[in-house]
């Protein structure tokens, strides 16, 4: 009989779990433990705290936290650690929650009660965003460095071929 050794290279996933209602907040936890380093919070400045003083990879954020509201926490969030990805969770499918939450930077907005495959979906599909967010922000800053040393009108060139290329690949579609 071969035993599980246990992975100690790579850390787990964090993963936020922010709601007023402890069952969820229990339920979730059991739902993700094995995979994701969790960490519950049961009020808006838990979450902010949270936030402050932890990188987080995904956060599930519920709209109505008691008296507060977890849009709220949405500014805070991106200006703290702009590549964590958010799914906003809510008993309330009323639009004018989900369009709010899209704008102020959610990924995603589930109406409970929640499917179990579907948010292990959203959750994993959140984290595989993000980890090529990294990618994509360490590509950017590669192409910056090279623009700056390129003259005024060489960066206008790169432009200006980069719009084509784009307008073909999208004409291609």
């Amino acid at each position: 009989m071969s035993e599980e050794k246990p992975n100690i290279g790579t850390p787990k996933p964090k993963l936020l779990i922010v709601d007023d209602d402890k069952h969820i907040l229990e339920a979730f936890t059991f739902l993700f433990e094995d995979e994701y380093e969790v960490a519950t919070c049961y009020a808006l400045k838990e979450a902010v705290a949270q936030v402050t003083n932890n990188e987080i990879d995904v956060i599930l954020l519920d709209v109505e936290l008691g008296h507060d509201n977890g849009m709220d926490l949405l500014p805070v969030i991106k200006s703290k650690q702009n590549r964590t990805e958010v799914i906003m969770i809510s008993a309330h499918e009323k639009s004018y929650y989900i369009v709010p939450s899209m704008y102020h930077g959610a990924r995603q907005y589930l109406p409970k009660p929640i499917d179990r495959e579907v948010l292990q979906a959203e959750v994993e599909n959140a984290l595989w965003d993000k980890r090529h967010k990294k990618k994509e922000t360490m590509d950017i800053r590669v192409n910056r460095e090279i623009a700056e040393d390129l003259d005024e009108r060489e960066v206008m060139a790169f432009k200006l071929s980069y719009i084509r290329t784009t307008d073909i690949e999208i004409a291609k579609i």
